[in-house]
């Protein structure tokens, strides 16, 4: 009895020894780490007057941005929960009609019949739309903030704001009889928002930046077609810089390894009211470098989808999906788990960006007054198109809740 005893606590040291034996971080791992470090290290002036972006009227932005990075983490937190309007920058009422999001029902019909209201909200923001301006003509950006899941974002609403009074004013030109000058201004910003693309190291502003070059795409076509002009324009499909999601693929592992990292020093941050797992069964079921080398071999995966043509994509959706439910290691059971259960489905976000082709597609079609065939970019064998009186949609793979594969008529 005595050498059973002996011979199954050996056994469940040489079992325990297994599984809390960790991995060197593979090189892949330390890319990600290297460049997000490298990016905040190199410091960005556009990221700090997008931070402080809700300056009062007369206050500099780039100051308020750095003052409100150099505070504490807890001030951050308290600051963002309980924002005090008048010590920002006056913007719209939430219920404000005119800036609905414009894959909303109705929304876009609002907003193009709104002309009696127009100019004064370009009058009464101005300060908003002269920042808006000011800030997408930086030609770089990077995210200064560390990657965690509880850093405050900017204030990208700002964005979403000002871009809709970018709106309101080439609807306006259109009205006074420049319509070329009003397609041609939101051409422009177009530009200026695709090379914020490429410059992008952050996965919301990214999605932010494709809802607003769809915002302009709509009122560019709607333009086109009430006023009847001929433009010889378009817009550049997007480049692989554009639609690549390396860096915010990266600031997403390296938030993700902040928070793994966090629980190897106090398996108590795993606590929940619903869950607390012993301390010995986080430290004996969890390798902080096995989770993270796992979790980086699955954002290089969605990295390079994001870089191949839509046709491509659409051909390895099916096999990257099976890929995203990873096999439960039992070296490593509870970070495998984790892996399975934390992140998103990030092929969605990879969709948007393809999505969005099909709208510069439709876009392209309707300035070239219908002459430019429309070629859908996930492949017109596959995918069909759906027209209507008053919108055109391109089929893609995926369900489109943005209307990004839409163009209103």
């Amino acid at each position: 009895m005595r050498y059973l005893i002996i011979i199954v606590i050996v056994i469940v040291a040489v079992i325990a020894a297994f599984m809390s034996m960790d991995d060197d971080l593979s090189d892949q791992s330390k890319s990600y780490l290297n460049l997000i470090q490298s990016r905040i290290e190199q410091g960005s002036e556009a990221f700090f007057f997008l931070y402080g972006i809700s300056a009062l009227e007369g206050e500099d932005p780039i100051i308020k941005g750095k003052a409100l990075l150099a505070e504490p983490q807890e001030l951050k937190n308290k600051a963002s929960s309980s924002t005090n309007d008048s010590q920002t920058l006056s913007k719209p009422m939430e219920s404000n009609e005119l800036y609905c999001r414009f894959w909303e029902d109705g929304c876009f019909k609002k907003v193009v019949s709104a002309s009696s209201k127009w100019q004064h909200e370009i009058d009464s923001r101005a300060t908003l739309l002269s920042r808006y301006k000011h800030f997408f003509n930086y030609n770089e950006f990077s995210t200064l903030t560390e990657p965690t899941f509880f850093t405050p974002l900017p204030e990208y609403k700002y964005l979403n704001y000002a871009n809709r009074l970018q709106v309101f004013s080439s609807l306006h030109s259109a009205k006074k009889g420049n319509a070329l000058e009003g397609i041609k201004n939101l051409i422009e910003d177009t530009h200026l928002l695709k090379r914020h693309l490429a410059l992008s190291d952050d996965l919301i502003y990214k999605m932010i930046l494709i809802n607003l070059i769809s915002n302009n795409l709509e009122v560019i076509a709607h333009i086109k077609t009430v006023y009847q002009i001929e433009t010889h324009l378009e817009i550049p499909p997007l480049t692989k810089a554009e639609t690549s999601l390396e860096a915010p693929m990266a600031r997403e592992f390296v938030m993700l390894y902040n928070a793994y990292a966090a629980i190897e020093n106090d398996p108590q941050y795993l606590d929940s009211e619903d869950i607390q797992l012993p301390n010995w069964l986080v430290r004996l079921g969890f390798n902080l470098n096995k989770t993270a080398n796992r979790s980086a071999e699955h954002f290089a995966k969605i990295i390079k989808l994001s870089t191949i043509p839509a046709t491509e994509f659409t051909n390895s959706l099916q096999q990257i999906q099976l890929e995203q439910q990873p096999d439960i290691e039992l070296d490593n059971i509870i970070g495998s788990i984790m892996n399975k259960l934390v992140a998103p489905n990030y092929v969605e976000y990879v969709a948007r960006l393809h999505d969005l082709s099909c709208k510069i597609a439709l876009t392209n079609h309707m300035l070239s007054d219908k002459k430019v065939a429309i070629n859908n970019p996930y492949g017109d064998a596959k995918f069909s198109i759906q027209q209507s009186e008053d919108i055109t949609c391109l089929d893609g793979p995926l369900k489109d809740k943005h209307n990004l594969r839409c163009l209103s008529m």
